[in-house]
C-alpha cells in the first residue's frame, strides 16, 4: 500500500533558519532508547543548521514515569555534543529556560510529558502550555512513531498552534510497514498476542479484513472463547474496564473460519510475578477459577497456514507473543518464530519489546521488525495514524 507523503509537510524538505525553534515530539518509551535513536538524524540536522530543538518525549504511563535526564545524556553521547535537560515542561520557569538560556544549535530535553494526566487525553490547555515553550513563531516536528496511534497533547494538540513537520523516523517506519498493510495477492497470516484492547479494536478487526488467516492469542483469544461460551477462569478479557465479547462475536460471524482457534491451552495459577501448577487443558472443558491461559498448542489449521506462507513466500506478522513467553511459556511462540525465520524477508514482528522478549528466551529471530507496537498495528489495520491525519489537517491550515 503506497503512502502519499505529499499530504503532509516533511522536515526533510524544510529550510531550517538560523535560530528557528522547533518543538520536537519524540518517544523514549523503550529500555534501549532505540526510538530516540531514530530521531538523531533529524535532531543533528536541525542543530547543524542553527535551529533549536525542544524535545517533548514520554516514558511510562501517567503515575508511573521516570525523569528524562537519561534521555538527554543518551542524545548527548550519540551526537557528541552537550544536550540540556529541564526538569519541567509546562511552567513559566520552563518557558524562561527555553527563551533565554538556549542559543542556535542547542538541543534541550524537557520533562516527561506523561507526568500530566492530560497528555494522553490530548488536553487542549496542556497542549497550549507545551506550545508556549517556543511561542507562536515556532514550528513542530512530530517524530515518535511508537505513539503515533495516540492523539496526545504533545504530538497532536500542539499542531493547533503552528506548522508541523513529519520527522524522518515516521517516514521510515511507515514505508517499512506499507508492504504489510492492506490486502495482498500473497497468502498472509497474522499472529495476535498481548493483553491490550488494540489487539482487538485494531488488530483483529483489521487483519480479518485484509489477511487470509489470523492466529489468535492473548486478550483476543480469551474474548473469542467467551464468545463461544467457554469459561476462561481468571484470564484477562477486559481492558479499560470493558470486555470485547460482543465485538469478536460479530467479527467471527462475518468472517467464519478465518480466525484459527486452539483447542488445547496451557493454564496456570498466577502467584505474584510467577506462575504455578502449569498444565495443558482442553478449552471445551473450561478453565477453572484462579487459573489463567498462559499459552496454547497451535491447531493443525495454524500450522498449515504458516507452512503455506513459507512455501508461497507470503506475509507473516506477529503482534505480541502468543504465549507468556517471558515466563517460560514457549509452546506456541517457538514454532511461529521458526516459520518466520524460514520466510525472513516476508516476516515482521511489531514492537521492539517483542523481539527483545523472544531473544531473551534464547530464540533467535532473523526477520524484520518495527519499533512501533500499537502504532504499527493501527497503521497496518487502518493505513494511517491519528498523527498523520493531524498533520494533513495542519498542512491545510498552515500554507508554508
Amino acid at each position: 500500500m503506497a503512502i502519499d507523503f505529499s499530504l503532509v509537510n516533511l522536515l526533510e524538505n524544510a529550510n531550517i533558519n538560523f535560530g528557528e525553534r522547533f518543538l520536537y515530539s519524540a518517544d523514549a518509551n523503550d529500555p534501549q532508547l532505540k526510538r530516540i535513536d531514530e530521531e538523531l538524524e533529524d535532531l543533528k540536522r536541525i542543530s547543524d543548521q542553527g535551529g533549536v530543538s525542544v524535545v517533548l518525549a514520554h516514558e511510562g504511563r501517567f503515575g508511573k514515569t521516570k525523569k528524562l535526564g537519561f534521555v538527554a545524556d543518551h542524545i548527548s553521547e550519540k551526537l557528541g555534543k552537550e544536550v540540556l535537560y529541564c526538569g519541567e515542561n509546562n511552567t513559566p520557569g520552563a518557558c524562561n529556560v527555553v527563551r533565554y538560556d538556549l542559543k542556535p544549535g542547542d538541543i534541550i530535553v524537557m520533562e516527561n510529558t506523561r507526568v500530566h494526566e492530560g497528555e494522553e487525553k490530548n488536553d487542549p490547555k496542556l497542549a497550549n502550555l507545551f506550545a508556549s515553550l517556543i511561542g507562536l513563531n515556532g514550528k513542530a516536528v512530530i517524530g515518535g512513531f511508537g505513539k503515533a496511534h495516540r492523539a496526545n497533547a504533545s504530538n497532536v494538540g500542539i499542531l493547533d498552534y503552528f506548522p508541523g513537520y513529519l520527522a524522518k523516523s515516521q517516514i521510515v517506519e511507515m514505508d517499512k510497514l506499507s508492504v504489510w498493510a492492506g490486502k495482498s495477492d500473497r497468502y498472509s497470516v497474522a499472529v495476535l498476542g498481548g493483553i491490550k484492547k488494540e489487539k482487538i479494536t485494531d488488530g483483529l478487526t483489521g487483519f480479518v479484513e485484509n489477511y487470509d488467516a489470523v492466529i489468535a492469542a492473548g486478550i483476543a483469544l480469551n474474548n473469542i472463547y467467551k464468545a463461544m461460551g467457554y469459561e476462561v477462569g481468571s484470564s484477562i478479557v477486559e481492558d479499560g474496564g470493558k470486555n470485547y465479547v460482543e465485538k469478536v462475536k460479530k467479527i467471527m460471524e462475518k468472517h467464519p473460519g478465518k480466525i484459527l482457534i486452539p483447542n488445547t491451552v496451557i493454564i496456570a495459577k498466577k502467584s505474584g510475578d510467577t506462575y504455578e501448577d502449569a498444565k495443558k487443558a482442553e478449552i471445551s472443558e473450561g478453565v477453572s477459577p484462579g487459573y489463567v491461559i498462559v499459552d496454547s498448542v497451535l491447531p493443525e489449521t495454524a500450522i498449515n497456514s504458516l507452512e503455506r506462507t513459507v512455501s508461497e513466500q507470503g506475509r507473516i506478522v506477529l503482534a505480541g507473543t502468543p504465549g507468556v513467553y517471558t515466563s517460560g511459556f514457549k509452546e506456541s511462540t517457538t514454532p511461529v518464530v521458526e516459520y518466520m525465520n524460514r520466510n525472513r524477508e516476508n516476516s515482521l514482528i511489531l514492537g521492539g519489546d517483542s523481539v527483545s522478549d523472544i531473544e531473551s528466551g534464547g530464540l533467535k529471530y532473523f526477520g524484520r521488525s518495527s519499533t512501533g507496537g500499537g502504532s504499527a498495528l493501527h497503521f497496518l489495520s487502518n493505513g494511517t495514524t491519528p498523527v498523520f491525519e493531524a498533520l494533513k489537517r495542519n498542512k491545510e491550515k498552515y500554507q508554508i
